[in-house]
């Protein structure tokens, strides 16, 4: 009659098992221990130096096997985090025991909440969005004994937004042109990113219009509905410069005789735009 002590443990398999001599353990219980405990085996001393496995003989004589408890605490999982800004390029998390463990597993959440697909002792982030508290269960075994769901400590995620500028390029124009079609370019995109990332459109408005007076107008930026995930937008403004048009008179009736009375020529403003007035001095 081979009896199990649990040491502090719990069993749901009777405590008493009937072998006979020569036979192998067979498959052994496997007890719990609340707190952070991880079971270690059991073992034929108090002492805890002679482990005894499945593959093992039995004896012929009755005895107790002790079970091994081990600390979870004994072996520390180091996860290391990211903080930056959005570049385009993924950066590694990674989950790191204190002792070599063999049969290694990994299992990755953010905020808590387990992230599918993500089982390798390596975890990438890319995006604002990534930006969290991340940890790892992993779980493997040293020296024998298995340690479940070792928790690492919290990496911490912060990826903040590029700044990306939209600018208003300059125009010009002659008085009494239409207005020109107004262009916008972009600038401070990460590495491949481009105008795809973009969502909604921005548009350029100025108060200029057919007519208006010669000078300088401003052209802004409205970024309307723009947005981008991993940036922040900065608007730059242009500047519309209106041009004075150039003019030339046409002059009738030059051609005078003396007469001994005073006398006058016509002037007329060619290029004129509607009705402007004009004063001759």
């Amino acid at each position: 009659t081979v009896t199990f002590d649990a040491q502090g443990g719990t069993m749901t398999e009777s405590k008493t098992h009937t072998y006979h001599a020569g036979d192998k353990y067979g498959t052994l219980p496997t007890p719990t221990k609340s707190g952070d405990w991880s079971f270690g085996g059991w073992y034929s001393d108090s002492a805890l130096t002679n482990r005894v496995y499945d593959t093992t003989t039995v004896p012929t004589r009755s005895h107790t096997l002790y079970a091994k408890w081990v600390s979870r605490t004994a072996i520390a999982v180091t996860a290391v985090g990211y903080d930056g800004k959005y570049d385009g390029a993924s950066h590694a998390l990674t989950a790191t025991p204190s002792k070599a463990l063999t049969g290694t597993t990994y299992q990755w959440f953010k905020d808590g909440n387990a992230i599918v697909g993500a089982t390798g002792k390596t975890y990438y982030v890319k995006n604002v969005a990534d930006s969290g508290n991340y940890t790892c269960l992993v779980s493997g075994s040293y020296n024998g004994v298995e340690y479940k769901n070792l928790e690492s400590t919290t990496a911490v995620v912060n990826i903040t937004r590029k700044q990306l500028t939209v600018t208003a390029a300059n125009a010009a124009v002659i008085y009494g042109s239409e207005a020109p079609a107004y262009a916008l370019s972009y600038s401070g995109f990460a590495a491949a990113d481009d105008a795809s990332v973009l969502k909604g459109a921005a548009k350029a408005n100025c108060t200029y219009a057919k007519g208006s007076n010669a000078g300088e107008y401003d052209i802004t930026v409205d970024l309307n509905d723009l947005t981008a995930a991993n940036y922040s937008i900065k608007t730059v403004d242009g500047k519309l410069t209106v041009k004075q048009l150039p003019v030339s008179l046409e002059w009738s009736g030059t051609k005078l005789e003396a007469t001994g009375s005073e006398q006058s020529v016509t002037a007329t403003v060619k290029n004129a735009v509607g009705n402007d007035a004009f004063t001759l001095e």
